[in-house]
């Protein structure tokens, strides 16, 4: 399955600058190899950052590729089970504009299952990373999670919302980030499936606003 990102844009502003970055084609390869195990690659071939100063009016524009990452993810309660462990690692062949620098690596536990008695569905991932330092070199403790819900509105469509907090220990300034989301999934063929969607920051720490739109395709 490649899994694409046609766009992602995201804003994150200040008192003193506003920076909006836009991605273009991030991709993920996800590759079976056992009913449990699947073989994970991702990598975005375009990022653009434009900042601009909110005093001065001056701006500025970087643009290169993203970082590499690998990773597997293994069914704990079989095939398609309810749990999963997610492990990876990402490696520092992006460039300044949107690559982290430095290698990073980490480790997520998905959740997911249905309310008894109810069409909705669950989610919970709990995550804790070695973060690559703002400074672009070496490693910090980032940890936290999202929970999610996700209502069939059809045979073809899905609205889904989540909560995310992460707790990010970057030695030049730790912070909280509070994000919350929204998507609609619309399953176009048994194949094909195209998403929408988008975050909203819930504080100051994190971005204020971000949409996107994207393809999943199983061969």
């Amino acid at each position: 399955m490649i899994e694409t990102a046609g766009a992602n844009w995201t804003v994150t502003r200040d008192s003193s600058q506003r920076s909006d970055e836009v991605t273009i084609g991030s991709s993920l390869l996800r590759i079976g190899l056992t009913p449990r195990l699947e073989a994970q690659a991702g990598w975005t071939p375009l990022g653009i950052q434009h900042v601009r100063d909110r005093l001065s009016g001056r701006s500025s524009n970087r643009s290169g590729t993203g970082d590499v990452t690998l990773g597997l993810i293994y069914g704990l309660t079989g095939a398609n089970g309810p749990i999963a462990l997610q492990t990876f690692v990402s490696l520092p062949t992006g460039g300044s504009a949107i690559g982290a620098g430095d290698w990073g690596a980490g480790a997520r536990l998905p959740i997911a299952f249905s309310l008894p008695g109810s069409s909705l569905q669950v989610a919970l991932t709990p995550e804790v990373d070695a973060a690559v330092n703002a400074s672009g070199s070496g490693r910090h403790l980032a940890y936290g999670g999202a929970v999610g819900i996700g209502l069939p509105l059809s045979a073809a469509l899905n609205l889904g919302a989540d909560v995310a907090v992460v707790r990010d220990e970057d030695p030049e300034g730790a912070a909280t980030h509070e994000t919350s989301g929204f998507s609609l999934a619309w399953q176009e063929s048994a194949n094909t499936q195209f998403d929408f969607g988008g975050i909203v920051g819930l504080n100051r720490t994190s971005p204020d606003v971000g949409l996107y739109f994207g393809i999943a395709h199983r061969f």
